[in-house]
């Protein structure tokens, strides 16, 4: 996410003329990179191939670091300000993902912290 912001703001500030998607392809290069030697401090000793292994991946590559940041991308160049108010939405998401991917309770406390989430949004427009 830090080689992904830092970009964000230095391709907004030299307004660069490539495309979207060779900037979140050097983006997502660049963080690899980064996090290359944590992975490997952590790494186990055996890698498991099987469906949850190639869902993540295609999930977390395609849909993701191809589809989802080329869309950011394109929110930026509309309007930054603006952009980053939908970032708010991410536990948003996260509280959905978890109830249905991972069948935990959703709190009072998520519930209100949505409300009033949802209502900054509506506010800030």
């Amino acid at each position: 996410m830090i080689s992904y912001s830092l970009g964000s703001v230095y391709y907004k500030k030299i307004d660069l003329k490539l495309s979207k998607l060779t900037i979140n392809a050097w983006q997502n290069l660049i963080g690899g990179l980064f996090l290359f030697p944590i992975a490997y401090y952590y790494k186990k000793k055996e890698i498991i191939y099987d469906d949850n292994l190639y869902l993540s991946l295609i999930w977390l590559t395609i849909i993701i670091s191809i589809i989802a940041n080329n869309m950011w991308l394109k929110l930026l160049k509309i309007d930054t300000v603006k952009a980053s108010k939908w970032l708010f939405l991410t536990p948003v998401f996260g509280y959905f993902l978890s109830y249905f991917l991972l069948n935990e309770q959703i709190t009072l406390h998520a519930c209100f912290g949505t409300i009033l989430v949802l209502l900054g949004l509506k506010i800030s427009k």
